[in-house]
Parts: C-alpha cells; sequence; structure tokens
C-alpha cells in the first residue's frame, strides 16, 4: 500500500473512534438546550441557592408574560404547574420550545388555546432546572402540593 492510502485510513480510524456516540451527542445537545432532557432528578428538600436563581430568571425572562398565581391572562400562569407537568416537560418547553411545539400535543394544544408562542429564552440545562426549582417552590407555597405530575 502506498503511505497515502496508509495515512488515510488511519486518520478515519482515528476520527471515527474519537467521535462520541450518539448517547454522548445527545447528551452534549440537551446540555446545550438543542436537544430534549430525559429524566431530571428532583431535590428533596427544595435547594434554596437554586430557587433563588431561578427567582432570578423568571424575573427577567418569564414574568413579563407569565404569573405565579392563578390568574391566566394571555399566557397559562404557573401556579400548579409542577402537579400538571412532569419535570422533564417542563424543562423541555423551557430550553427546546421549537420542538416542543412541533412534537408535543399538549405544547400544540396550548399553542392553539393562547395563540402566543412562547420565545426562546436561551437558557442552558441549569438555568433551566433552578427556573424548574423556583416554580416547584412556589407550587410549594401557593398550593401546600408540588411534583404530583413527576409521581404518575
Amino acid at each position: 500500500m502506498k503511505p497515502f492510502t496508509l495515512l488515510f485510513i488511519g486518520l478515519l480510524f482515528v476520527t471515527y473512534a474519537c467521535s462520541p456516540s450518539k448517547q454522548e451527542a445527545a447528551n452534549t445537545d440537551a446540555e446545550e438546550g438543542k436537544g430534549l432532557v430525559g429524566y431530571v432528578e428532583l431535590t428533596d428538600p427544595l435547594d434554596e441557592s437554586m430557587i433563588k436563581q431561578g427567582r432570578g430568571i423568571f424575573t427577567s425572562k418569564c414574568a413579563s408574560c407569565h404569573t405565579l398565581d392563578t390568574v391566566q391572562f394571555a399566557v397559562p400562569s404557573f401556579a400548579g404547574v409542577t402537579n400538571r407537568r412532569a419535570p422533564e416537560w417542563i424543562m423541555n418547553m423551557i430550553m427546546n420550545v421549537d420542538q416542543m411545539l412541533q412534537n408535543d400535543p399538549t405544547a400544540a394544544d396550548l399553542l392553539k388555546k393562547h395563540k402566543i408562542q412562547m420565545p426562546d429564552p436561551n437558557l442552558k440545562v441549569d438555568e433551566a432546572r433552578a427556573v424548574l426549582e423556583f416554580l416547584r417552590n412556589n407550587d410549594l407555597q401557593q398550593l401546600g402540593e408540588k411534583d404530583l405530575a413527576a409521581t404518575r
């Protein structure tokens, strides 16, 4: 074999061996907010530092449209959201709005009902997780229960 052919075969082998697996690629995409979150580990008790971070994110990116009580304006209110929706659904809706609207019937129904598409807040996984923790805390304070959807 010619040296060029050996070099080419060697480069193909190294490229294949060093490329991430499909699972690793999916995890990386989810971490960057491009793929869907498959599992969310919930804290018990609630994580106060995440609640604080989530409150700040909610205030800056969500509060102009969503309320934390049961009053609904043009978009859904967040009171009871962790009792209605699984934590994975909530995080995916926060991070992957377009994918959810295309592939999730519940998300599509919400858009039909409210007629306003949620803009992409461009959050990373840890930021979306902090918002989820804040919403869990809100449900506990407002309704006395949280995470009912996670147990279904």
